[in-house]
């Protein structure tokens, strides 16, 4: 009775300590079963488990510049980047060694061991020109992802290989592909199954397939990607790239290098495992935020044409583009818009009726309409623009003659819909409860005038940025940008006297507002 006493007590302790150590390991802890191993910890300590969702990524704020490592003998070109910004100097100038190294290293090489390389160049070919680039692909949380190309000629044949460097700032270490996922994620398992459905859907063992949507040919079977598998991080969309090579011979990839894209989905750890509070930078503002894109297809493409007044002379044309992804709600939506509209017919007519028509002489051109949706951060967005272009001759009363001209004018709306509730947003929607939107914008469109080369901003005057304020049709947020409508903004510019030389690049300037300028701190659309 008495052993059987103890042996209870110590079962309860045993079950005390189990249930406190659970309890400061945090939930995770209980997702471990029986025999199974942990999670690895991430390198602050913490298991990363999916899903983690990624809206948007935290750009390294680092310059980069393009160096060239050339002869001047044009048909042998090498160029690197070099990176400035690092707090650590001395690792910064490690990292841009091995930049440049990585170039070197490729200058002269023997070409890769591609399958049939020897049948196409001969048993001891000699490069007659060689192109060497660096190219970065991704630059975000403290993650540099470069690719080194190098196209090569050999007299008739050529050849393509690629090197990918992916480097954590923080330690200039490299990145393995299985670093980029979540601790509960077979990131092997995970990537193979989307190769296999890629390889699958694309036909790759059939050579005489036209259905291909990958370009390379499997000639025999293959055992699958393997934790060494070259890769960089795309920085448009978030998600890995793998480089098919002579390093996967499974494949004849024609003597140069292909790729297949793996969505990350919501399996990624990287933009949480190499963040940390230390800052690594020189630069120690805050932090410069960009959206990611859907990267959606656009399937479903219609296309409409015919007359205006049924002038054969005076046509229009309208596309329009979307994912089928679309929501059903935007795809009833996208139908108000894909249409010519009363604005497009009368700029159509405004300016017909500046040229000379008669039996010798015509305009050409027309009316144009595209309508386009996509997806980017979560954010849903319409864009509908009407360009009007129209040749001829149009009388000159100061020279009495006709002179050959072409006028054109290009019309745009945007509109942007509330992730959640599909609904359109104002551009106050956007904003944090507080700030001064006029102020923000007004003054981030004045900066994008300053950061412009080929403007002057003695151009614009306060009352002229206010009235394009004011005169705002809509936005829709792009990558880095918040890019912005104005309707007919060649008559706004008019209307303030803006010179014709400079207008065309201050409607494209302002359109485009950098986050960073109007203050990543003060924009709502990083929280959805």
């Amino acid at each position: 009775m008495c052993q059987r006493k103890i042996r209870r007590k110590t079962l309860c302790l045993l079950t005390l300590i189990l249930a406190v150590a659970m309890l400061f390991c945090g939930c995770d802890a209980g997702k471990t079963q029986a025999g199974e191993e942990a999670p690895e910890k991430a390198e602050n300590g913490n298991a990363i488990n999916s899903p983690v969702e990624i809206s948007y990524l935290i750009q390294n704020p680092i310059e980069i510049d393009d160096q060239s490592l050339s002869d001047d003998n044009g048909d042998f070109s090498y160029t690197t980047v070099k990176i400035s910004g690092l707090a650590d100097t001395a690792l910064q100038k490690k990292i841009n060694e091995r930049l440049k190294n990585a170039v070197n290293d490729m200058k002269n090489a023997d070409p890769p061991a591609y399958r049939g390389i020897k049948a196409k160049l001969g048993e001891n070919p000699k490069i007659t020109s060689e192109y060497v680039h660096s190219a970065v692909e991704f630059n975000s949380n403290n993650i540099l992802s470069v690719s080194i190309s190098r196209n090569a000629s050999c007299g008739e044949g050529g050849f393509s290989e690629m090197k990918t460097l992916n480097i954590n700032l923080a330690t200039g270490e490299d990145i393995a592909l299985g670093d980029l996922f979540c601790d509960d994620i077979d990131y092997l398992e995970y990537i193979n199954k989307e190769f296999y459905r890629q390889l699958k859907d694309s036909n790759s063992d059939e050579e005489d397939s036209y259905e291909r949507s990958l370009y390379f040919l499997q000639t025999k079977p293959f055992g699958g990607i393997s934790e060494n598998q070259k890769y960089y991080l795309n920085e448009y969309t978030g998600d890995v790239v793998l480089v098919i090579d002579q390093d996967t011979p499974e494949f004849d990839t024609n003597c140069t290098y292909e790729f297949v894209t793996v969505p990350v989905g919501t399996n990624a750890a990287y933009t949480k495992r190499f963040m940390s509070d230390e800052n690594i930078y020189k630069y120690d503002g805050p932090e410069i935020k960009r959206l990611i894109s859907a990267n959606l297809m656009s399937d479903i493409i219609e296309d409409d044409a015919g007359n205006v007044d049924g002038r054969e002379d005076l046509g229009y044309t309208v596309t329009t583009r979307y994912s089928s992804k679309l929501p059903e709600e935007l795809k009833e939506r996208i139908k108000a818009y894909n249409a010519p509209t009363s604005d497009g017919i009368e700029k159509l007519k405004e300016i017909d009726s500046l040229y000379e028509h008669d039996e010798e002489n015509d305009t050409y051109g027309g009316y144009e309409r595209r309508v386009f949706a996509d997806s980017i951060g979560g954010f849903w967005y319409i864009q509908e623009s009407d360009y009007i272009g129209i040749g001829g001759l149009i009388y000159d009363p100061e020279g009495d003659a006709y002179n050959q001209q072409f006028t054109s004018v290009e019309i745009s709306n945007h509109h942007t819909y509330n992730p959640n509730t599909l609904k359109e947003m104002k551009l106050k929607d956007i904003f944090k409860s507080g700030t001064d939107v006029k102020k923000i914008v007004t003054a981030a469109m004045r900066k994008a005038v300053e950061e412009n080369d080929e403007l002057n901003d003695n151009e614009l005057d306060d009352a002229v940025y206010e009235n394009l304020y004011e005169n705002i049709t809509g936005f829709y947020p792009s990558m880095d940008s918040l890019m912005l409508s104005f309707g007919d903004i060649d008559k706004l510019l008019d209307e303030n006297r803006v010179s014709a030389d400079v207008k065309f690049t201050i409607g494209y300037t302002i359109a485009s507002l950098k986050y960073k300028n109007l203050g990543c701190d003060n924009l709502l659309i990083f929280d959805y």
